[in-house]
């Protein structure tokens, strides 16, 4: 199953945070208040999920993250799963977890 994704004007680049935002809420049906809330992996993990179905072991994915090693988790998941669709992406894990996008 195909999910179409929505293109907006522009590239990512150049998209404010709010637009950012209100795209994955819109598309997770969530309730992102701020972009660090990203930093946890697992959205990113659920939005890799719906485009390539069963891809992601979204079981090993940890939800609501306390500690930077739950986060490293989430993003180590999305780089196996990048792995297996061989997307050729290196991931800023240090970067995301510690929230400077």
């Amino acid at each position: 199953m195909t999910i179409n994704v929505i293109y907006s004007p522009g590239n990512a680049y150049h998209m404010s945070r709010k637009e950012i935002i209100d795209w994955v809420n819109d598309t997770l049906h969530t309730n992102i208040v701020k972009i660090g809330e990203l930093g946890e992996g697992s959205h990113y993990c659920q939005l890799l999920d719906m485009i390539f179905p069963d891809l992601v072991q979204m079981r090993k994915v940890k939800w609501n993250c306390k500690h930077e090693i739950d986060k490293i988790n989430n993003f180590k998941v999305l780089q196996e799963a990048f792995k297996l669709a061989e997307i050729d992406k290196k991931i800023p894990i240090n970067d995301l977890t510690k929230k400077r996008f």
